[in-house]
């Protein structure tokens, strides 16, 4: 269906006469109303249960604006709705603050229409922090989907639902800690310099499902900057049995980092060299001490991990991502700051595995990241990073 195919945001007016034209009925994940909810409690109820229906089951599209006849859309009148801005916020804030747990990555975007009319489409991806239950005015309870629409979930349904979110969650945590092992051992798609390493995974939800598979030609011509080796600019590409593998080259047949970006959609990048900044400063105190350049760090993190996300939106994979963080080798290491260690502590472990954190949209902010950071820089006997002011944003330097 079109609808999947685009973001949101690029929906038009045609691709709505589309489903009228093309006679796309109802189903499992489509659902047409003629009309916006009401303001009584009863309509915030329903509209609640058709949205967490849908994130319940497989996710799809709640469109409104265009009456349906047997599930097949007869008419589109569209919407009359003076402020759209308005109207959005009223009911992204009742998702928000009606449904426990609260559902990532639900999208609603007002398409305009002739007339100065708008159909309102609400996108609500396959959630997988399950089950979603209505809390709304003393309300407990829940919906998903099967082809003839929403109904109550039965006792079996949402055992089923419960069992799900567990086993993605293990599945995740066991992948990382099998490629960790491999990483360890030197079982890497390219030989890595024999430095600290420092691995990042972007682990989409959907791939541990029955997950996608990427088109790896549409990977290979992504814009420049959006899939590189983390902490490096140039590189080598090539396919492997893996995916595609992007790869620096280095001195004597070995890689400084590379990223290996898998058939089903996850990113696993290690860099060598990032990590080995063995001070070179002239102070004695200092000679031979192993620094972790920390504004280096950050910014490679800050800046590439948004760049990661939009090249896996682009290639069809949608949020929740979960983004894990391993530094390897750091033990005796101290974070640097502008004038050399400057307080903290040195690391007191070889391996340090930062608890992952969970992004819900493509559209990151560096405050999102910072708990990555606030980890990192806890090993170092720091409560939290420096390098952000008041406001969340990044104030790091050279």
């Amino acid at each position: 269906m079109v609808l999947d195919t685009k973001q949101i945001t690029d929906i038009t007016e045609a691709d709505i006469q589309a489903l009228k034209e093309n006679k796309v009925s109802e189903r499992t994940v489509m659902e047409y109303k003629r009309d916006l909810p009401g303001s009584r409690d009863s309509d915030k109820k329903e509209f609640l249960y058709d949205v967490s229906s849908f994130a319940n089951a497989r996710g799809g599209h709640l469109i409104f604006g265009i009456e349906e006849e047997g599930g097949i859309p007869k008419d589109i009148p569209s919407l009359s709705v003076p402020d759209t801005d308005a109207e959005k916020r009223r009911w992204q804030s009742l998702i928000l603050d009606g449904v426990e747990p609260r559902m990532p990555g639900v999208e609603l975007h007002f398409v305009p229409c002739r007339d100065s009319k708008h159909i309102l489409v609400i996108r609500i991806p396959k959630s997988w922090s399950l089950p979603h239950m209505v809390t709304i005015q003393g309300v407990n309870k829940f919906y998903t989907r099967n082809s003839a629409g929403k109904h109550p979930v039965d006792v079996g349904e949402l055992r089923a639902l419960f069992a799900q979110s567990g086993e993605i969650s293990e599945r995740l945590k066991r992948f990382r800690a099998e490629r960790l092992s491999q990483i360890i051992a030197g079982e890497t798609p390219v030989q890595l310099e024999p430095e600290p390493k420092m691995v990042l995974h972007v682990l989409p939800f959907e791939s541990f499902a029955l997950g996608p598979r990427i088109d790896l030609k549409a990977a290979q011509v992504l814009p420049n900057g959006l899939l590189t080796p983390l902490g490096e600019g140039g590189y080598s590409t090539r396919v492997n049995i893996d995916g595609l593998l992007l790869y620096t080259n280095g001195f004597e047949k070995t890689s400084s980092a590379y990223l290996q970006l898998y058939r089903k959609g996850i990113i696993e990048t290690v860099n060598a060299r990032v990590l080995s900044a063995h001070s070179r400063s002239g102070v004695p105190a200092l000679r031979g001490v192993k620094l972790i350049p920390s504004i280096a760090f950050e910014r490679y993190l800050l800046t590439q991990i948004p760049a990661y996300l939009k090249a896996l939106h682009m290639l069809g994979i949608q949020p929740p991502f979960a983004v894990m963080l391993t530094l390897l080798g750091v033990k005796d290491c101290w974070m640097a700051l502008n004038a050399g260690i400057g307080g903290g502590s040195k690391m007191d472990r070889n391996d340090l595995i930062i608890p992952e954190i969970l992004i819900e949209k493509i559209d990151c902010r560096p405050m999102d990241i910072k708990p990555l950071l606030d980890a990192v820089w806890n090993a170092g006997g720091h409560f939290e990073s420096p390098n952000f002011d008041a406001s969340g944003n990044w104030a790091g330097s050279q």
